[in-house]
């Protein structure tokens, strides 16, 4: 075999063991069911801690209701008519434009 073949199945080899050994570990160590508590103390539920003067509370507070000032009315307004017929606004059609021609460059020397 060459050498690299050999070093390539070593790999494997050991990757396979490797994994084996794993495997056999988890299978075979204790579970977390068996072992003894590592606190000792008792497992129930924690209480809750109350003061005295903290009675229970029956409802909820109050909400104060805020109401804004209504806006006022407001009517349509009127449209301010121009007397002239120009709205100032850009045509469609280019009128008496001219077309600019750019100067060709010739090339240096």
């Amino acid at each position: 075999m060459d050498q690299d073949k050999k070093k390539k199945v070593m790999i494997a080899i050991l990757a396979i063991a490797g994994l084996g050994a794993g495997s056999y570990y988890f299978m075979t160590r204790d579970s977390d069911k068996n072992q003894a508590l590592a606190s000792g103390a008792e497992t129930g539920r924690k209480e809750r801690k109350t003061s005295a003067d903290a009675g229970k509370k029956d409802e909820r507070k109050k909400k104060e209701e805020t109401k804004a000032a209504a806006p006022e009315p407001t009517g349509r307004k009127e449209r301010e008519t121009k007397e002239t017929a120009d709205s100032g606004r850009k045509g469609r059609g280019a009128k008496n434009t001219e077309n600019v021609k750019k100067k060709k460059i010739t090339p240096a020397a």
